[in-house]
């Protein structure tokens, strides 16, 4: 049977503390990070964003120390959030959701995009200050060119390709590498205008990608699946981590670590640009979703049981 990634089919149970329905203010209400299910992280211009289950975008400027609902004009789960330039970003999510922003977070407006009809959208990528990516299930794939105003839908590797998008991360230069269900394995040399396949090193599900700053590339998935390339995708070089717990995201951190994050709490760190990791679990135990450093030297990350903060010593 198919399914998406773990994090995107998570159960929407759980307590929530209604966000005021104003635009956000300093007098919005602080919420209990730790009552929600979170599935994706940034950092723009000092502060974090998060978003998550029924439609909830939370920002912190301080770290990840305190945390301010925002108002949006949704209930569905958003999976994905991106920043173009300070003031204009998008988040996506389920049900077709497309939300965006103009003046950095404080008010969030619905996209109309027909094409996509309820289409569960899985994440999405700034190009630049007003080119934009969106992916998700079934093969789904879009681009917008004026700031996310308006979308058209194009094709990975023909029509017949329906596999799911986990992810898409820029590479070298122009490049974009994607992974997603069943192996799928794809590059892009023109910012996403035609793909070409990539001989995968596993059939299963892949749920997202890394690249290093020395070049190297990351892809990861179920089972603990991990797997490292020096030669931009034509060889591929497994990592055991000795665990079958599925990863779910990473990033580098200024200080050149890589860490990754993924079910059951599992935090795997690198400090030799991913070709050995050290394991460990977060304190809590619960699934993450993703990571991001903070601007005062902390790793946040978010996943099953909203946001925790990290501790990621080799």
């Amino acid at each position: 049977m198919r399914a998406l990634k773990p994090a995107i089919i998570l159960s929407l149970a759980g307590t929530l503390l209604s966000a005021s329905p104003s635009a956000r203010a300093d007098l919005m209400p602080e919420v209990l990070p730790n009552r929600l299910i979170l599935l994706d992280i940034v950092s723009e211009s000092g502060h974090l964003f998060a978003v998550g289950e029924r439609g909830m975008i939370l920002d912190s400027p301080d770290g990840g120390g305190h945390w301010r609902a925002n108002s949006t004009p949704t209930t569905r789960t958003l999976t994905g959030i991106a920043f173009m330039t300070p003031d204009l970003a998008l988040a996506v999510g389920h049900g077709g959701t497309l939300l965006r922003t103009e003046n950095g977070g404080g008010r969030w407006e619905k996209v109309e995009f027909a094409e996509l009809g309820t289409g569960s959208v899985l994440g999405a990528l700034a190009l630049d200050d007003h080119t934009c990516l969106l992916w998700g299930a079934f093969g789904l794939f879009a681009r917008s060119d004026d700031g996310g105003k308006s979308w058209r839908k194009s094709e990975i590797l023909g029509a017949d390709f329906d596999r799911h998008i986990s992810q898409i991360i820029k590479v070298q230069d122009d490049g974009l590498l994607l992974v997603g269900e069943s192996g799928a394995l794809a590059v892009s040399a023109d910012r996403g205008s035609h793909w070409q396949a990539l001989k995968t090193p596993y059939e299963g599900s892949f749920f997202g990608a890394l690249y290093a700053a020395d070049g190297a590339w990351l892809i990861y998935g179920m089972r603990g699946n991990l797997y490292r390339s020096a030669d931009r995708g034509q060889s591929w070089s497994r990592v055991d981590l000795g665990t079958t717990r599925g990863l779910m995201n990473g990033r580098q951190l200024p200080d050149g670590r890589i860490v990754l994050v993924g079910n059951v709490g599992l935090i795997a760190v690198s400090g030799d640009g991913g070709k050995n990791f050290a394991v460990s679990e977060s304190a809590r135990g619960l699934g993450l979703a993703q990571l991001v450093p903070t601007s005062q030297g902390g790793v946040v990350a978010v996943g099953d049981g909203g946001v925790e903060t990290l501790s990621v010593m080799p």
